[in-house]
């Protein structure tokens, strides 16, 4: 009597649901999952090579926007001769503007060294 007044009182000591209440919130995924796919694969964008100094990164697509900064060094010898550019290292990074990607390019200018 006592345990009828508890359930009574207070409840099933679990409680049970539809297990197709648990596919409801998949559905939904699934479907969210299957249109970023075509809209990927409507992309297709063409695999490029892998270079050996990323480390296993990719190229970073070419139709985002790219911008540029230039660091050159002093092209000015002591001596007041001018230095010339032998070369240039380039770096690219993925920067996330707000509702917009683009690419930073930052290049530094190699010159020779003094003799």
């Amino acid at each position: 009597m006592l345990a009828d007044f508890k359930r009574a009182l207070y409840g099933a000591k679990s409680e049970k649901a539809d297990p197709d209440q648990y596919h409801l919130a998949l559905e939904d995924i699934e479907t969210a999952m299957a249109v970023v796919h075509s809209e990927d694969e409507a992309i297709d964008l063409p695999k490029t090579a892998v270079s050996k100094s990323r480390g296993g990164r990719g190229v970073l697509p070419k139709h985002l926007p790219r911008v540029e900064e230039i660091i050159a060094p002093d092209l000015t010898c002591g001596c007041g001769a001018m230095r010339h550019i032998i070369g240039e290292d380039v770096s690219e990074r993925l920067d996330i503007v707000p509702a917009q990607f683009r690419v930073l390019v930052t290049r530094r200018l190699k010159q020779p060294s003094p003799v």
